[in-house]
């Protein structure tokens, strides 16, 4: 199975709740399987800081959680 946009899926630690480190400024990109389309999944995100400025560093939170009872 590939992505919509046709590349091959990357599926690592972080893709199943471990720790992605992010040592570098290159984007990332970690694919997360979602067992079950159109179950009930809230995503927050959240910024350090409400304003910034071209050259400031932000750091982001990123949490998805699935809300259904019959998943883990």
């Amino acid at each position: 199975m590939r992505r919509p946009d046709g590349e091959a899926f990357i599926i690592a630690d972080g893709s199943f709740g471990g720790i992605i480190t992010l040592d570098d400024p290159a984007p990332v990109r970690i694919d997360i399987p979602v067992d079950q389309p159109g179950a009930p999944l809230a995503l927050t995100k959240t910024v350090s800081a409400a304003v910034a400025e071209p050259g400031d560093a932000l750091q982001y939170r990123i949490i998805v959680r699935n809300s259904d009872s019959r998943r883990d």
